[in-house]
Parts: structure tokens; C-alpha cells; sequence
């Protein structure tokens, strides 16, 4: 019984830093996204930096999912993804910008992957019956179409930093959603998945 508790108790602090760090890396991409929204062209650089650095904070959080999950399959293509962001982080750093392709199609890789994690997590959800399933099904999809426009139809009344700060924000308002959505579903998601 004591061991079970002990258990108990390191599963909830492991998941409540989980979606502690996922909301303010959220918030902190939110921040990141309107500084570079105010930007001038000029400074794009500056602006892919920020967009990159979110993109690294998310990768880095997903690692830390990943191997803090303690058997919870509801993490395991976190991996994969935190890789797959944190190298989209880096390319938007160290990448020089010529034009809006590359930080657009940069961005966009990196919505897509927020995307495909958000839809897993709902799939995960979904087969263990959890109410909450369809609406990070739906999250996730949404973050996959911005991620796909993103890519490939910059919208060209914006300028580069508005663009990058705008769908920079986007991504992280999406992610705060799906962090809150996990705070608010904790029990149910710690008994199911733990």
C-alpha cells in the first residue's frame, strides 16, 4: 500500500510538471510570437530566432514527456517528434532568409508536427474512451492545416515578421489549449493512462 501511494504520488508530480512546463513554454512562444509580430522586416533574423526557439522549447518538452512517462503510452511518439521539433527549431535559427519560403516552410513543418502529437494524443484518448478525445482530434487537425498553409501560402498582405509572429502565436495559443485541456482532464488521464 505505502509503495502504491509512493508510486501514485511520483506519477502525479512527473504529470503535473508535464503540463506546468507545457503551459508556460506555450505562453513563452506566445510572448516570442508577438515580439516578432512587432518587428520590422529588417529583422527577420531575429523573428525566425524566436519561431526556431519555440520550436526547440516544444521539442524539449516533448523529450521530456517522453522520458518521464513511466509506461504511459500516450507519450511514445513524443520522441519522435521532439526530434523531429527540435531540428525544425534549429533549421529556423540557423537558416539565412532570402525570401518568406524559408521561414514559412519552416514553420510550417514545425505546426505540423504540433499537429500530428495533438491528434495522437486524442487517438490515445479515444481508445481509452475519454470524453475529451475529439477535441485534441480537432486541435490537432486544425494545427496540420495551418501547418500546411504555412508551407505553402504565405499570406502575402502580412509582412515576414508579422507572419512568422502570427502563426508563431497561433501554434503556441493551440498548445496552451491542449495543455489546459490535460490539466483539466488529469485525473482521468493519470487513471487511465498510469
Amino acid at each position: 500500500m505505502v509503495f502504491e501511494r509512493q508510486t501514485s504520488s511520483v506519477v502525479e508530480v512527473k504529470y503535473d510538471n508535464m503540463v506546468l512546463f507545457s503551459m508556460l513554454v506555450a505562453l513563452a512562444g506566445s510572448i516570442m510570437g508577438i515580439i516578432a509580430f512587432m518587428l520590422p522586416d529588417d529583422r527577420i533574423k531575429l523573428a525566425g530566432i524566436l519561431a526556431g526557439a519555440t520550436f526547440v522549447l516544444e521539442g524539449l518538452i516533448a523529450l521530456y514527456k517522453f522520458k518521464n512517462r513511466d509506461g504511459a503510452k500516450i507519450f511514445l511518439l513524443n520522441m519522435f517528434m521532439g526530434f523531429g521539433l527540435i531540428g525544425t527549431g534549429l533549421l529556423l535559427i540557423l537558416l539565412p532568409y532570402n525570401q518568406v519560403g524559408t521561414p514559412a516552410f519552416f514553420l510550417g513543418v514545425g505546426t505540423i508536427l504540433n499537429g500530428v502529437l495533438a491528434a495522437n494524443y486524442g487517438i490515445w484518448l479515444k481508445v481509452a474512451r475519454d470524453a475529451a478525445w475529439s477535441v485534441l482530434i480537432a486541435l490537432g487537425l486544425l494545427l496540420v492545416i495551418i501547418g500546411i498553409i504555412d508551407m505553402f501560402a504565405p499570406f502575402a498582405r502580412l509582412s515576414v515578421c508579422q507572419f512568422i509572429g502570427a502563426f508563431t502565436v497561433i501554434d503556441s495559443v493551440l498548445q496552451l489549449t491542449v495543455a489546459l485541456l490535460f490539466k483539466q482532464r488529469a485525473e482521468e488521464i493519470k487513471h487511465i493512462f498510469w
